[in-house]
């Protein structure tokens, strides 16, 4: 009989597949005729000569596969910017649209694969080439940009006289400032040509429609992906961390803001809520009792790792609770090797040994990525700990839930995943 953890592996992987790029597209949008049909509007594309597909992100290859099933004839493959593991997983003949009747159903995509969690020489490259993509359309063009998660690294270009060594530096110390992540991300959108509806102004001659994955709880869209075709007023800064690197710092004080934008349309097609649904979904064709979270969860991973450990013992057999959310890991000390997801589902695995065998909690993160590692979370059961031959608690004092997680066989590894909609957690009693 298959285990708890087994089975809600199982739902983890099947939900996986109803929230890639290319799912959210194509249960979202249809055409008829010259428009296409949205959840919440419709997009016109009769006044245009054509309409390009372009965008970044860690889903966008996928989202565009979906959107250029649905667009017909005025379809135009642009750039694509994601990263390197994403890029390697797919044939850029695969994202080609499957009529081939259809007059650029065999242009392909041009991708560029980008460094990711910190921008490299890859980002500024691609943030150049998108600029030079935008420029060269004009009022015939349609451009329908679609965004998700990893933007903010992916794509960069930095103003004049700001290097990637500076942006680099910039990131280590704003990260270890102790500032709030909207004051961090007020730096960077100052020294970066596409954050902060940038990217919207080289667009100046097209009309642009943004389609949105979010991956930002609050589905904030000067956050997702740091806003590349929305502009927000950016509050004042009266401080800024003396360890800036000295370009960084100067800019600042001759910085001269550009005239505001009007911000095109964003339309949000799928966050973590969505995900949550989806995954819910299959635990009910699975014949599972299932119940949603409310709310997101954005607290301590630990914490929650136990909370959701004790709220498992009390439900009934026969079924699941479906969360959705962003963690937190609060590093205390030295470090070893894992992440948010990694970490909550240690401290589950710790609450539940010993205890009803028909019990699981799986943690894990959409994008197929929990921290620096190569796994996208854990799913543990109340033998997690014993077959791990370690010091449990130990292991998540120092942080080192991967090591846990490897010696109890209990990691998910899914490889990309083609979306990015946050972290879920199933707890699961059989």
């Amino acid at each position: 009989m298959q285990g708890p953890a087994e089975f809600a592996r199982e739902i983890f992987l099947s939900g996986l597949k109803r929230i890639t790029g290319e799912a959210i597209m194509r249960s979202s949008i249809r055409r008829d005729g010259d428009v296409l049909i949205l959840p919440h509007g419709s997009i016109d594309m009769a006044p245009y000569e054509r309409v390009w597909v372009c965008g970044s992100g860690k889903a966008a290859l996928s989202m565009a596969r979906g959107l250029a099933q649905v667009i017909g004839p005025k379809f135009r493959p642009g750039l694509l910017v994601t990263t390197q593991s994403e890029s390697t997983h797919v044939d850029p003949d695969d994202l080609a649209p499957a009529d081939p009747l259809l007059p650029h159903a065999k242009t392909r995509f041009t991708i560029m694969a980008a460094g990711h969690p910190m921008p490299d020489q890859a980002s500024l490259e691609a943030g150049e080439a998108m600029i030079s993509f935008a420029s060269r359309r004009d009022e015939g063009d349609l451009v329908l940009y679609v965004l998700s998660g990893g933007t903010s690294a992916l794509l960069e270009s930095p103003v004049e006289g700001i290097t990637l060594e500076d942006l680099r530096r910039t990131n280590e110390v704003l990260l270890d400032s102790g500032w709030a992540i909207n004051d961090i991300n007020n730096v960077r959108k100052r020294i970066s040509r596409i954050k902060n509806g940038g990217l919207a102004r080289c667009f100046s001659w097209s009309t642009v429609i943004c389609i949105v994955l979010s991956d930002v709880i609050g589905d904030d869209l000067a956050t997702i992906g740091s806003g590349p075709l929305y502009e927000a007023v950016l509050p004042p800064l009266w401080t800024l961390p003396a360890k800036l690197p000295t370009r960084v710092l100067a800019q600042f004080g001759r910085r001269i803001d550009p005239p505001p934008i009007n911000n095109p349309p964003h339309v949000i097609l799928a966050n973590a809520r969505t995900a949550g649904e989806k995954f819910a979904s299959v635990g009910r064709e699975h014949g599972l009792k299932v119940q949603i979270a409310d709310q997101p969860f954005l607290t301590e991973a630990r914490d929650l790792g136990r909370t959701w450990a004790q709220r498992l013992q009390q439900m009934e057999p026969g079924s699941a609770w479906i969360g959705y959310g962003e963690s937190v890991v609060t590093v205390d000390g030295p470090a070893g090797k894992g992440g948010r997801a990694q970490e909550a589902a240690l401290a589950a695995a710790i609450e539940l040994e010993g205890q009803d065998p028909n019990l699981a909690v799986l943690v894990a993160g959409t994008d197929g990525i929990d921290g620096p590692t190569d796994a996208a979370g854990a799913a543990v059961d109340r033998d997690s700990v014993l077959r791990s031959g370690m010091n449990a608690a130990g292991e998540l004092k120092r942080h080192n839930a991967y090591e846990f997680h490897e010696a109890a066989a209990t990691l998910i590894r899914t490889g990309p995943t083609g979306t990015n909609l946050n972290e879920v957690a199933i707890l699961l009693r059989r």
